[in-house]
């Protein structure tokens, strides 16, 4: 099951579980619209360049799910959370988005739980 469809289960029934392969795991999460709008000013540069889109922060998946529950006004204090890989293993994807910001002036607000918001609302 998503992640949307396990917090969307969790609001309903006022608790539950987030069942997930490494809850530890750190991303690098941007929102599709800033990283296509960094692709379009890439492509309206003067030269062909390379960018990294980015955000640059790091975030747990964990992290995230929690920051979301609270937004929701959900107490994650009632979410039992299961990592499904036995040993603990810690995955980091971080990219450093600053040649893009510097010379395209690319920006990227979106906070990893305001994705996940969005996703849950639709």
């Amino acid at each position: 099951m998503q992640i949307a469809e396990q917090i969307n289960t969790i609001i309903k029934h006022e608790g539950g579980e987030i069942k997930l392969r490494n809850l530890e795991a750190f991303v690098d999460m941007s929102a599709a619209q800033e990283v296509v709008s960094g692709i379009i000013s890439s492509l309206e540069y003067e030269y062909p360049e390379d960018f990294i889109f980015s955000s640059g922060r790091e975030s747990s998946i964990k992290s995230i799910i929690k920051s979301t529950l609270e937004a929701l006004g959900v107490n994650y204090n009632n979410v039992s959370f299961i990592s499904t890989i036995p040993e603990k293993i810690t995955f980091r994807l971080l990219g450093n988005p600053d040649k893009a910001e510097q010379t395209l002036g690319w920006a990227h607000p979106t906070m990893p739980h305001e994705i996940l918001l969005g996703i849950i609302k639709k």
